[in-house]
């Protein structure tokens, strides 16, 4: 049952449709127009609007706020993938990576996550901006095996963490 919900999701919201809406969604809340982590009745049908303006398709509101929230399970899910310890994001490929211990450690923890290994979440940074823009995004990580780092890295680390909050 849910491959064929995902089958019919992926021929209504093919990947240049579903970036397409990602992208509406993101320039609509750097306008401000998503408070709280919500946006509002005329939003939505501004989304939808320009959604349907720019595809050649006539999308209903509903379906767009469903597929907004199938876009949020789907980063929580991701992000939740992503906060085992040892796991990476290659950015290029849009897939995370990990050493074969660490798989069989994640795959331990929680059974569900083999399906993820060989899947590919595009536009995760921007579902990430949309849904979770006070989670770690990985970009200061420091892996365990890093060597300590000396004081000049540590001003480093600490000037790009303060450039970092500066941007958000």
């Amino acid at each position: 049952m849910v491959e064929e919900t995902q089958d019919a999701d992926d021929k209504m919201w093919p990947p240049h449709i579903e970036q397409n809406f990602i992208d509406i969604m993101v320039d609509e809340q750097q306008k401000g127009n998503m408070e709280h982590d919500v946006f509002k009745g005329t939003t939505w049908l501004s989304i939808t609007k320009t959604l349907n303006e720019q595809i050649g398709k006539s999308f209903l509101p509903k379906q767009v706020k469903d597929k907004h929230n199938r876009l949020r399970q789907k980063q929580r899910k991701w992000g939740q993938l992503l906060r085992h310890t040892g796991l990476g994001w290659d950015e290029t490929t849009q897939t995370v990576t990990a050493s074969e211990e660490v798989w069989a450690n994640v795959v331990a923890w929680d059974p569900k996550t083999p399906a993820l290994r060989k899947k590919w979440c595009p536009n995760y940074d921007k579902l990430g901006q949309l849904f979770a823009p006070n989670t770690v995004t990985g970009s200061l990580q420091i892996f365990s095996n890093t060597p300590t780092p000396d004081s000049d890295e540590e001003r480093a680390l600490e000037e790009e963490l303060a450039n970092e909050a500066c941007r958000t």
